[in-house]
């Protein structure tokens, strides 16, 4: 990086950061810290932009194209506006939101995720084993202990890549008479018998991979509500809510599938 670029830094959208954006914010997802941000006002006006431009933008650009495009900063004099805009993109670089460069990663979070997807492949195929002999609610029961164990080595971000990466078995090999539903009923199930409480993350997590085992083509949907904030985790197929309410998309609004 030479001397200009240290100057004169170009600030783009991290690479695991999921947002969603509406006339009253915006809500984005850190997938790698697994926690959630609000901006408003300025801020997401600000992320607005940045958003427009993946390959980056400047500073200088990005209060150009602020007083171009809005009124009320337009009416601001630039000299007032740009320190605001700086301390801004610096708390969302400080929140490792936004980047000025290659993405620096934890070794130890890289490994730990590496060991982890490692670990999701036997499971799965311990899980394949039992549903061949038609012992799918064993096989969810081991996904929410593996999930578990994800949730405390692992993080939010090891789940994340896990379940990307967590194939969907041949349609051929679904079995005759389970259905999408019964599926659902056998996770319910096995949430029941599962001897720690069981939110929707984890369970939306075992759905989807023993949807997936099965020969589904499920989706995992991280969704939120602003008011009272609350986010939630479900599982759709063909585009269709399973094994949760129907509507729950009016309720909360997804700000990132997997």
């Amino acid at each position: 990086m030479n001397n200009q670029e240290l100057e004169n830094p170009t600030y783009s959208i991290g690479t695991d950061v999921c947002f969603s954006a509406d006339n009253d914010g915006t809500i984005v997802l850190d997938i790698r810290g697994g926690k959630f941000h609000s901006l408003i006002q300025t801020g997401s006006k600000v992320w607005t932009v940045l958003a427009m431009h993946p390959r980056g933008i400047s500073q200088s650009d990005l209060v150009s194209h602020l007083i171009a495009q809005d009124d009320e900063f337009a009416e601001e004099q630039r000299e007032d506006l740009e320190p605001a805009i700086q301390r801004i993109l610096q708390q969302l670089t400080n929140d490792n939101l936004i980047e000025t460069g290659p993405a620096c990663r934890s070794a130890l979070q890289t490994l730990k995720c590496r060991l982890c997807v490692a670990a999701a492949s036997a499971v799965r195929h311990a899980g394949n084993t039992l549903i061949k002999f038609r012992g799918a609610q064993t096989a969810a029961l081991i996904e929410f202990a593996f999930y578990e164990m994800i949730r405390k080595f692992g993080g939010f971000y090891a789940r994340h890549k896990i379940i990307r990466k967590w194939p969907i078995a041949n349609t051929r090999q679904q079995h005759e008479g389970v259905d999408v539903p019964a599926l659902c009923e056998v996770v319910h199930a096995a949430a029941v018998w599962y001897p720690k409480q069981t939110l929707c993350l984890q369970k939306a997590s075992v759905t989807t991979s023993l949807l997936r085992q099965h020969g589904f083509h499920a989706d995992m949907k991280i969704g939120v509500r602003k008011q009272p904030f609350h986010a939630h985790a479900w599982v759709e197929v063909d585009g269709q809510v399973v094994g949760d309410h129907q509507n729950v998309r009016k309720y909360f609004r997804e700000i990132a599938s997997w």
